[in-house]
């Protein structure tokens, strides 16, 4: 698991790339039909300039107004299709300079150049790139869009320094487990006072990664500032949820160490390793690493 920043959204809760394309998708369509019976290949152009991008753009807005991490049609992801929709408008559209109507074709090849670049260039184009969330062997194309910051319209996700707790580093253990006794004097996250059970299960995360253990909790006044994010475990299996659908992300299970990217007065918001969020409502009884 790793620290991800959530992407910058530029106009409601759509991100440059996605800015890029959905634009790009429009002005190609109408670029399309002022050119329809006036070029060669009337069926291209329908296809390939005006139905294909439009559904591709709708998929794009649509994943990221539902709050999705990915949208997979097939074997392919969202993005490898709109890759190849954006590549094959690409070439229908400079075939078609030079014809009849070419005040429209020059807008069918800029719409369509902006379908190429928001889709191809997210690998050379940080400010695109940055709509993915980092996978270490794993194409681009295939990984999961990291959310949007600030929130936008109704797509649920969570604003980057809200709130927050910092690991424990009171103590260290033994034997290369995870010890789960917490200092004297350290208050609990839950309605229990009583320090989190000791687990024997081997983290996922190396141990130099999380070495020290201890219970966190809900204090009045805290001492000083806490950072948003930390380790910590679970002694029973816990869902952690879509904020935006309340649909499960995925389960945060005992025995392995998740990162919180933030505290919420609901629960934690809680990062997988492969990327994903999810709010975690059952906080009772956490240990800290």
């Amino acid at each position: 698991m790793s620290e991800q920043a959530n992407a910058r959204a530029v106009l409601g809760p759509f991100t440059a790339r996605e800015t890029t394309y959905l634009a790009g998708a429009v002005v190609l369509a109408l670029a399309s039909l002022f050119s329809f019976g006036r070029t060669r290949g009337d069926f291209a152009v329908i296809v390939l300039g005006l139905l294909a991008p439009l559904a591709a753009a709708a998929g794009v807005a649509w994943r990221r107004l539902r709050g999705r991490a990915r949208l997979d049609l097939g074997s392919f992801s969202l993005d490898q299709l709109c890759a190849v929709v954006a590549a094959a408008a690409l070439v229908v559209a400079l075939g078609g300079l030079g014809g009849a109507g070419a005040f429209a074709q020059l807008f069918a090849v800029l719409g369509a150049a902006a379908l190429f670049v928001a889709s191809w260039g997210a690998s050379w184009i940080s400010v695109f790139g940055a709509d993915y969330v980092p996978t270490p062997g794993v194409p681009l194309l295939r990984r999961d869009i990291a959310p949007t910051s600030p929130v936008g319209w109704g797509a649920g996700f969570a604003e980057p320094g809200v709130g927050g707790h910092e690991a424990g580093t009171h103590g260290t253990t033994s034997g290369g487990g995870v010890g789960g006794q917490a200092e004297a004097g350290a208050p609990s996250f839950g309605a229990s006072s009583a320090p989190a059970p000791a687990r024997s299960a081997v983290p996922r995360v190396p141990h130099a990664a999380a070495p020290h253990t201890s219970v966190i909790g809900s204090s009045a006044a805290p001492a000083e500032p806490e950072p948003a994010a930390f380790w910590f475990a679970v002694p029973d299996a816990r869902p952690a949820v879509n904020r935006g659908t309340g649909a499960v992300e995925f389960t945060v299970e005992p025995g392995e160490w998740f990162l919180a990217v933030r505290t919420l007065p609901e629960g934690l918001v809680v990062r997988h390793d492969d990327g994903r969020e999810g709010l975690l409502r059952d906080t009772d009884d956490l240990e800290l690493g």
